[in-house]
């Protein structure tokens, strides 16, 4: 089952989310106008921003398709400063007034939307940094279930998992985000309590090594 349409408006969010950058409304706005004819065509900036951010934005949100960053999140001082670090490097100037910064959930950097998964938003950010680099172009359509397969895997196998990783030219700060990242494997136990899925600790391993 896929839960993004095609040729939708979300799925388009989503791709242009799929950034290392998290990205601002007025960005999200600029970006359909670019590719869409049907996006707020004689709407004002703002009110467009505020019309997407209640119609579209705050439901991908909720389904954890999309992670929100706002000034009262933890990461908001990171997520601020790669945005503004992004800005210089394109010779712009970063918004002033900002509420909220919207990324992919790290699961949908790459792929459709086949299953609604948990954010893990402390380190949303550095996972998406990591991945990215090999999920540019949406060309790994089984990326989501990759995962899926690597978390159990650690789950089940956590020793074996470890190994690889070490085995791997990561740096601290690498292996730091993916240990942190594998800890949260028990908020996916839910998911694995309701889906018949048998690991592969081979397959986590060959996934490994293609980051």
């Amino acid at each position: 089952m896929a839960y993004l349409c095609e040729d939708s408006i979300e799925k388009d969010i989503l791709d242009f989310c799929r950034f290392p950058v998290p990205r601002t409304p007025s960005g999200i706005i600029l970006f359909l106008k670019s590719k869409r004819d049907d996006v707020y065509k004689n709407t004002p900036p703002s009110r467009a921003a505020a019309l997407l951010r209640d119609r579209i934005l705050d439901p991908l949100v909720t389904k954890n398709i999309l992670v929100c960053y706002t000034p009262d999140s933890t990461q908001w001082p990171e997520a601020r400063e790669l945005l503004r670090q992004y800005c210089k490097s394109q010779g712009i100037s970063p918004p002033r007034k900002l509420n909220e910064l919207y990324q992919a959930n790290f699961f949908y950097l790459s792929g459709d939307v086949t299953v609604l998964l948990p954010p893990f938003p402390d380190i949303n950010l550095d996972l998406t940094a990591m991945f990215s680099r090999f999920t540019s172009g949406n060309n790994m359509p089984d990326f989501t279930w990759q995962l899926l397969n690597l978390f159990q895997s650690y789950a089940q196998n956590r020793d074996q998992i470890k190994m690889a990783m070490h085995r791997i030219e990561f740096d601290e700060r690498e292996l730091d985000v993916l240990e942190r990242a594998l800890n949260h494997h028990t908020a996916l136990q839910p998911f694995f309590d309701s889906f018949p899925f048998r690991p592969d600790a081979e397959k986590a391993a060959a996934f490994l090594r293609r980051i």
